[in-house]
């Protein structure tokens, strides 16, 4: 299956939520996927990758079920143009969203952990999945497989071998172990 089709009128990224102003259009309860690009491309260059075959994550993931999908995306402090990696993200069925935090400023990594949660937490809230899936095993999204538990939707938590802690194998349902056949040497 493919990713759901998602209208919006995104407002305000810094205070509104993203799929509050969205429409679903799918019948049946879907995988809700909310990847922490961040993770996943600094994973590939700690791995001496410079690229991720997300479709491949994508894929892993939902497991040939419907998806929706949101990509939290840092923008690097140096004003670098990322136009092309959100077209990217876009062309894969995902909603990237740009985040640099305030308290952020003059930092060398803008940390994505609130976005994401938050990206999460409404996808579990107002999307009406079967599971949701983080890719990214930090332990600041430990409150969303309790939140997942209390409305009775699973909670996968996706993350390179070796980086996926006690603490979150515990919390989740299921557990997406990603290796170096998930990295790309060159663009696909």
């Amino acid at each position: 299956m493919g990713p759901t089709i998602l209208g919006h009128r995104y407002l305000d990224q810094q205070r509104s939520s993203t799929l509050a102003y969205r429409e679903r259009r799918v019948k049946t309860p879907s995988v809700g996927i909310v990847l922490d690009t961040q993770y996943t491309l600094t994973t590939a260059m700690e791995w001496g990758r410079k690229y991720i075959d997300y479709p491949r994550i994508i894929a892993e993931v939902a497991a040939g079920a419907d998806w929706v999908g949101v990509a939290c995306v840092a923008r690097p402090l140096t004003n670098k143009p990322i136009d092309g990696f959100l077209a990217y993200l876009s062309t894969l069925g995902l909603a990237p969203i740009v985040w640099q935090s305030p308290v952020a400023a003059g930092q060398k990594k803008v940390n994505l952990d609130t976005l994401v949660v938050r990206e999460a937490t409404c996808l579990a809230v107002e999307s009406g999945l079967r599971e949701l899936c983080i890719v990214g095993p930090d332990c600041d999204y430990y409150v969303v497989g309790e939140l997942c538990r209390q409305r009775g939707i699973k909670f996968t938590v996706a993350g390179f071998r070796n980086s996926i802690g006690g603490f979150m194998r515990a919390q989740a349902d299921r557990v997406v172990e990603l290796g170096f056949e998930h990295l790309l040497r060159e663009a696909a």
